[in-house]
């Protein structure tokens, strides 16, 4: 669940990610799942010690992005719990150097899917988003 910025009321609950956003949540979620952004919060992202690599530090805003899609290439399986694992706040880092922040996301995704595959995507990113604000008649970007 995702609540409100602490400042303007803590305990005010948005709602499933996957319900205020446009991010579907696939029921099997393969690495390949990511070339359209974070479909998963990697506050709820339990990974096999084994699995996980350290988070890549050259990445100051994305390297949960970077991190969730090297679990997925070495993972053989992923299991959907339905449970809500996390509640968040909505704001931090990324959100605060918002610019920094997609420019380093669309690098990272560069390097595990390709220049043409994350432009592609991201024509996709802007359509679903542009459709999930009409339809929600309240803005996402």
């Amino acid at each position: 669940m995702i609540s409100e910025n602490a400042t303007e009321d803590i305990n005010k609950i948005l709602g499933l990610r996957s319900e205020i956003t446009p991010h579907k949540l696939p029921k099997n979620l393969r690495w390949q799942d990511m070339a359209l952004g974070m479909v998963v919060c990697h506050q709820s992202f339990v990974v096999r010690r084994t699995l996980a690599p350290m988070y890549e530090l050259k990445y100051r805003y994305s390297a949960d992005v970077d991190w969730v899609i090297k679990c997925l290439k070495k993972s053989n399986k992923t299991t959907f719990t339905n449970l809500t694992i996390s509640n968040f706040l909505l704001g931090g880092l990324s959100t605060k150097q918002r610019k920094k922040s997609l420019k380093e996301r669309f690098d990272v995704l560069c390097t595990h899917f390709g220049g043409l595959q994350t432009v592609l995507a991201h024509f996709r990113i802007i359509f679903r988003g542009i459709f999930f604000t009409l339809k929600r008649k309240k803005s996402y970007f």
